[in-house]
């Protein structure tokens, strides 16, 4: 792959987050034709990035979507949800341009949701295509059809074909275990990235936390302190080694170690009008813990997380 193409794909990416924020100033100042505009236009810029790694470009919107249909989501490579969606704002944005239509700010607010987590899912593909692209050229990378060669060529005159075989695949499944982990730890970042920037607002009602949740130490006394957003030692205590910036081990602060959780609020539209949100990591699988007036409820987010720093 071509580094002007990554490049491109990178810049597309960047391009598409930019155009989300345009969208989400729109909606916030009631614009909601043109807010549904820069979403899917958004959404577009996501797709051609990662078109682009397949060196497929076009100026047709119809021609995006619908190589987009072949290569990718048939494929099976993003789910029906994110696949329908694009379809659902490509119309609805021909709608708004070309058409008499009034956007609801419900919907718009749900589109806006929707396509976080089609740009996330886009971003992590993208990401994980260029990894492997760049992994596969290092030396101990191996692409199918280097392992083939390796048997061929090497394998067979010197150490024989089933040591050659078990060295190859070992180490073509390293490489997967190592995209898979980097890939969710990409996706993480960017789920918490887009939860914070949503969020963090002061409060002076504590919701009731279901203590039988996947994160441990939810307690009743998030926000602490005041501040909008907290964080959380395994203990359950506020973190304070390092200025208050991490945790102390078996009591002490000699060798601290990052906080295990973030808690924060944040407003929702409708009833109960807020929500208490946590990210911890679970036996190495990265949870979302949602609290409002109905109880509290475990989203598994990404796995094969093996550390993360909130």
């Amino acid at each position: 792959m071509k580094q002007e193409i990554k490049d491109y794909a990178n810049f597309q990416l960047e391009k598409s987050r930019n155009t989300l924020a345009e969208a989400k100033l729109l909606y916030s100042n009631n614009y909601f034709t043109g807010a549904v505009n820069r979403i899917y236009y958004s959404v577009f810029y996501s797709v051609s990035g990662l078109m682009s790694l397949f060196e497929f470009t076009t100026s047709k919107h119809s021609g995006m979507l619908s190589n987009f249909n072949r290569e990718i989501a048939n494929k099976g490579l993003v789910s029906k949800e994110l696949k329908d969606f694009y379809v659902e704002i490509f119309d609805k944005r021909q709608e708004g341009d070309y058409r008499v239509y009034k956007f609801s700010a419900e919907e718009v607010k749900e589109w806006l949701d929707k396509a976080e987590d089609f740009i996330n899912a886009i971003e992590a593909l993208t990401l994980k295509m260029i990894k492997e692209d760049e992994t596969a050229k290092k030396d101990g990378g191996f692409t199918l059809i280097e392992l083939v060669m390796t048997i061929l060529l090497i394998g067979i005159l010197s150490i024989g074909l089933y040591q050659v075989v078990m060295w190859g695949i070992n180490d073509y499944m390293t490489n997967e275990q190592y995209l898979h982990s980097n890939n969710s730890m990409t996706q993480a970042m960017a789920i918490i990235r887009r939860n914070l920037e949503n969020a963090a607002v002061l409060t002076t009602t504590h919701l009731t936390i279901n203590s039988n949740g996947k994160c441990p130490l939810n307690n009743n006394n998030y926000p602490n302190n005041g501040y909008p957003i907290t964080m959380a030692c395994n203990d359950g205590s506020a973190p304070s080694c390092s200025n208050n910036t991490e945790c102390p081990t078996n009591g002490n602060c000699n060798n601290p170690v990052p906080p295990s959780e973030i808690a924060f609020y944040q407003y929702i539209n409708g009833t109960p009008s807020q929500q208490l949100v946590v990210f911890c990591v679970y036996n190495n699988i990265l949870y979302e813990e949602v609290t409002n007036g109905t109880g509290t409820t475990s989203y598994p987010l990404a796995d094969n997380i093996t550390g993360i720093s909130f």
